[in-house]
C-alpha cells in the first residue's frame, strides 16, 4: 500500500503539489476562522435553573422550591446528575447531561419540565433558566465610578444613583453586543418605591398589612381596553391606572369609611429606598463602588466578543454624565493575546531548533528543510481538524505541540534516503 502511494506521488507530482497548495489554503482559512480562547472550556453539558423565593429560609427553599424542581427534571432523557444549592431566598438546580448532548436541546427539555412545576412553587417564586455560559465565560470585569465628587460619590444615595444608571443605561447597551449572554451587576443599591406602614395608624383605621398590599397591587395595573367606532375613525380606550410617581402611590385608596376614603399616605410613608442586599464591592480601600461582569455565550469567540465590548464601552463612556467612568479591571483579551504570543514564540523557537538539529545531524540543507516543512503542514492539517470539530485555539491545544513527534517519522525516512544516496553504488548493484 505504501509502495503504491509513493509510486503514485512520484508519478503525479503536479497533483501532489496542488494538494499541498489546497492544504495550505484550507489550513490558513481554518486558522483565521478558528475560535480563540485563553483556556479550553471543560464545562460539561449542564443547564442551571435559578429560582428566587423572597423571604424563605434555606430550609424552606430546599423543601418547597429546590426539591420539586429536582423531582421534575429527574426523568429528563440523557440526564446524568441533578444537584441543587439552597440559600436564603434563592435556589440553584443544576442538571448535568451526557457528553455530546446538544445544549439547546437540553435547555428545551429542562424548560418543558420547569413549565409544569411552576404552579407547585410558593407564591412569588420566579424560576428561570440560567444563562448559557461556561467556566471561562467571564471575559470582562469593570467598575462604574463617580471620579468627580470623591467622598460624596461613596454615599448610599450616590451608589443608588450609580446602580440605577447602570441597570437602565449601561447594562442594556452591553447586553446588545453580539456574543454577550448576561451582565451580572454587583454593589450599589437597587432603588425601590417603598411603602413603610405605621402600625399605630394602621390599627386606628382597623386595617391590616394585607389590605395595604391588596390596595397597592389592585390600584396600579394597566387595564386592557377596546375601541369605539366613530364614522371612519377608531378611538382606542385604555386605562391609566399604573402608578408612575410616589404621589400616585400615596393617593391610592385602601378603603372608604363613612364615605371618606382611607389613603395609603394616611397609614404609611411612601418613599424611595434601597433593596435589601447581601454584599458590597470595594476597590483600592477607598470605599464602595458599582461593579459588573460581562458573560460571553458558550462557544462564542471570546476575543471577538471582547473587542466588540471594548468598542461599546468607549461609546458608553462618551454618553455618561461628567465624572462617571466605566473602567475595566479585567480583560480576557490580555490573557488571550499573551497566550497567542506564547504559542507563537514556542512555534518559532521549536521550528528553528528542529531545523538546526536536522542540519547538524543530517548534514544536508535540502533534507533538513524538507523535514522541517512537515511542521507547518501538520499544523495546517490540525487547524482544519479543529475547525471541523469545533475546537478552539488556546494554550492547551497549541502550546503543548511536540515537534519531536511531528518530525520523527520524516527524520527516519530522510536519514534512510541520505544513507541510500551516499552508499556504494557497486555494493547496491550486487546485493547479497
Amino acid at each position: 500500500m505504501i509502495n503504491h502511494l509513493i509510486a503514485w506521488a512520484i508519478r503525479f507530482r503536479v497533483a501532489v503539489l496542488l494538494l499541498v497548495v489546497a492544504l495550505v489554503g484550507g489550513g490558513i482559512w481554518a486558522f483565521r476562522s478558528l475560535r480563540v480562547d485563553a483556556f479550553p472550556d471543560l464545562t460539561n453539558v449542564q443547564v442551571s435553573v435559578l429560582a428566587e423565593a423572597p423571604g424563605l429560609s434555606p430550609v424552606e427553599v430546599e423543601r418547597l422550591v429546590a426539591f420539586p424542581i429536582e423531582v421534575a427534571v429527574n426523568g429528563v432523557p440523557h440526564v446524568e446528575e441533578v444537584r441543587s444549592l439552597s440559600k436564603y431566598g434563592f435556589a440553584q438546580v443544576t442538571v448535568v447531561f451526557e457528553d455530546g448532548t446538544d445544549i439547546y436541546f437540553a435547555r428545551m427539555l429542562v424548560n418543558e419540565r420547569l413549565q409544569g412545576v411552576r404552579d407547585q412553587l410558593p407564591v412569588g417564586t420566579e424560576a428561570t433558566l440560567g444563562p448559557m455560559a461556561g467556566a471561562t465565560s467571564e471575559i470582562y470585569l469593570y467598575t462604574l465610578e463617580d471620579t468627580l465628587h470623591q467622598a460624596v460619590a461613596r454615599s448610599d444615595s450616590a451608589l443608588m444613583a450609580l446602580r440605577t444608571l447602570h441597570d437602565r443605561v449601561v447594562r442594556p447597551q452591553l447586553r446588545s453586543v453580539p456574543g454577550v449572554v448576561e451582565i451580572n451587576p454587583f454593589g450599589g443599591f437597587v432603588r425601590q418605591a417603598q411603602v413603610v406602614v405605621d402600625p399605630g395608624k394602621l390599627a386606628s383605621y382597623g386595617l391590616s398589612i394585607a389590605d395595604v398590599v391588596t390596595a397597592v397591587e389592585q390600584n396600579s395595573p394597566v387595564p386592557t381596553g377596546a375601541y369605539l367606532q366613530h364614522g371612519e375613525e377608531q378611538y382606542i380606550l385604555r386605562g391609566l391606572g399604573q402608578a408612575t410617581t410616589l404621589d400616585d402611590l400615596r393617593k391610592t385608596v385602601i378603603r372608604a369609611r363613612g364615605g371618606v376614603p382611607v389613603l395609603v399616605s394616611d397609614v404609611a410613608t411612601v418613599r424611595y429606598g434601597a433593596e435589601v442586599r447581601q454584599g458590597a464591592v470595594s476597590r483600592d480601600g477607598a470605599g464602595e463602588v458599582m461593579s459588573g461582569i460581562v458573560m460571553t455565550l458558550r462557544g462564542a469567540n471570546s476575543r471577538e466578543v471582547v473587542h466588540a465590548v471594548r468598542a461599546r464601552v468607549i461609546a458608553i463612556n462618551k454618553a455618561l454624565p461628567p465624572g462617571v467612568v466605566l473602567a475595566p479591571y479585567y480583560d480576557q483579551t490580555d490573557l488571550v493575546e499573551g497566550t497567542l504570543a506564547t504559542v507563537e514564540h514556542n512555534l518559532l523557537v521549536g521550528g528553528f531548533l528542529v531545523i538546526a538539529i536536522l542540519l547538524l545531524f543530517l548534514g544536508n540543507v535540502r533534507a533538513a528543510l524538507l523535514v522541517a516543512t512537515t511542521i507547518p503542514l501538520s499544523l495546517l492539517a490540525a487547524f482544519l481538524g479543529m475547525r471541523w470539530l469545533g475546537l478552539s485555539a488556546n494554550l492547551m491545544s497549541l502550546g503543548a505541540i511536540d515537534f519531536g513527534m511531528i518530525v520523527d517519522g520524516a527524520v527516519v525516512m530522510a536519514e534512510n534516503f541520505m544513507r541510500k544516496l551516499h552508499a556504494d553504488p557497486v555494493h547496491d548493484a550486487h546485493p547479497h
